[in-house]
């Protein structure tokens, strides 16, 4: 058995008192710590805990507690049957188990009062560095999360005895001086002016979302008679259709848009000449902020001919 009493005495408010005990045999090493070591309701706005034993390593024979961090581990030296396989780890507060972890259950809490502010995490599987852990993280912690703490690890050593490993630490609640409440404040108005300013930035970026939404221009272009047309390519060469005589036609929107714009087309009006075949399309080649390119479309030959084509175009700002 091993103590370690963490403790700050100029103003005392947390404890962290930790115990590990190690099987001689066993040979396995639990770290069990909480951060921070003071908590100051409800100044405090979270505690975290962790339970973890670590893999077996014969090169280890301890670990060093962190200052200021509540950890501490230990193992035997001699130790040669080390916990193999976890079939459960908990933790307790005053003899009442708060948290649990096995491979049959996923990592839950136990206790009602705990629910309402506390995350658990914890696997039991195994990895190269750790055979498992538990760990718990209470955001902004009342006087109910102080108390006496303990880390039970029940597992099957590589000899397939069963094994248990221990440690225990407490949690006190802490005292608030003026100087603590003084720097709270500070902190949270901080907080509020940089959320301040973030609101102010998603305003102005909703409004100019809600501006170009609202930038809508309409149109009408008129191909002509294709009979005028001078552009000619071969049959499906520009837009895979079976067109091979085209007029190039280009828009200027009114206001430029921050982005180019969603543009649409659709047919206004066609007047295909007596006795002809109606051949003819309309495609879209090219959007910026600034306008637009299309393309009308027809075949060549004496057996087409469009009178007269006229498209009309919707621009509505892509938000």
């Amino acid at each position: 058995m091993w103590n370690q009493l963490l403790c700050k005495h100029d103003i005392l408010t947390l404890c962290v008192l930790v115990t590990v005990l190690a099987d001689a045999a066993s040979g396995s090493t639990i770290q069990f710590h909480a951060s921070p070591t003071q908590i100051q309701y409800p100044v405090t706005s979270s505690l975290s805990m962790r339970c973890g034993l670590a893999a077996d390593d014969p090169a280890v024979t301890s670990v060093t507690p962190t200052p200021g961090s509540g950890l501490v581990g230990k193992r035997s030296a001699g130790g040669t049957d080390p916990i193999q396989h976890v079939y459960s780890m908990t933790i307790y507060r005053d003899e009442v188990r708060v948290a649990t972890v096995s491979p049959f259950t996923a990592p839950q809490v136990e206790t009602k009062e705990d629910l309402a502010n506390v995350k658990v995490t914890g696997d039991v599987t195994g990895t190269d560095a750790e055979k498992g852990y538990l760990e718990l993280t209470w955001s902004f912690p009342t006087s109910t999360q102080t108390g006496h703490y303990k880390c039970l690890v029940d597992g099957v050593t590589s000899r397939g005895h069963s094994d248990r490993l221990s440690a225990v630490l407490d949690v006190e609640a802490a005292e608030i001086t003026f100087q603590d409440l003084a720097k709270e404040m500070s902190a949270m108005k901080a907080t509020i002016v940089e959320l301040e300013d973030k609101v102010k930035d998603h305003q102005t970026q909703l409004q100019k979302a809600m501006t170009e939404a609202l930038h809508i221009e309409s149109g009408l272009l008129d191909c002509g008679n294709s009979g005028h047309w001078t552009h000619t390519s071969r049959n499906g060469e520009l837009t895979g259709m079976h067109y091979n005589l085209y007029k190039p036609l280009s828009q200027s929107f009114k206001t430029q848009y921050t982005t180019p714009p969603v543009v649409f087309l659709s047919l206004r009006h066609v007047h295909v000449q007596h006795g002809k075949y109606s051949v003819y399309g309309f495609v879209l080649r090219n959007v910026t902020s600034s306008g637009f390119d299309m393309m009308c479309e027809s075949a060549a030959g004496s057996s087409f001919q469009l009178n007269d084509l006229e498209v009309s175009w919707l621009s509505v700002g892509a938000a």
